[in-house]
């Protein structure tokens, strides 16, 4: 399915909150209340997920997608190098079941991880919004963007303006 403009204007909500809600799960899984922490951490990898598959997937099955924002020539920029060469094959996994693999599961240590792959998503974003060029996709991000932030400045969480 190819989706339509109208959709993928309506689908810039759910990917904004995705992203926002992956550097507000950071947030609290590095400085949350115990036992919370560990809820947030699980959220990250979650959110996480997401985020990759909105700015690296290419198959298009009913996916929303980067690329649907971009001009079809343009080249994708960015990457989330340590989630996709550390953490993606993983937290898939233990996201999707419970498996024995967790026998012998990676160490997840939040404290190590979630400052470098919250980096980095932060890059990848900006990379991905920088690379849009229609005035009204990078509008309507803004405004998601923009709402969602201003739900996370009391919990101190921080999330970077977007502008036109």
């Amino acid at each position: 399915m190819i989706p339509t403009r109208e959709q993928r204007m309506a689908a810039i909500e759910p990917v904004a909150f995705e992203y926002t809600y992956l550097l507000s799960a950071g947030h609290h899984a590095m400085f949350g209340a115990a036992p919370w922490r560990t809820h947030a951490a699980r959220a990250f990898l979650l959110h996480y997920r997401n985020v990759d598959n909105f700015l690296l997937l290419e198959e298009r099955a009913d996916h929303i997608l980067a690329t649907d924002y971009l001009d079809v020539d343009k080249a994708r920029p960015w990457d989330l190098p340590t989630w996709r060469t550390e953490w993606r094959e993983h937290a898939q996994a233990h996201l999707d079941h419970l498996g024995y693999f967790r026998l012998e599961e990676k160490q997840w240590t939040p404290h190590k991880w979630i400052p470098r792959m919250e980096a980095e998503a932060r890059v990848a974003w900006k990379q991905f919004y920088d690379a849009m060029t229609d005035r009204e996709y990078r509008a309507e991000f803004v405004k998601q963007v923009e709402l969602r932030r201003r739900e996370l400045v009391p919990f101190h969480v921080r999330v970077e303006l977007l502008y036109l």
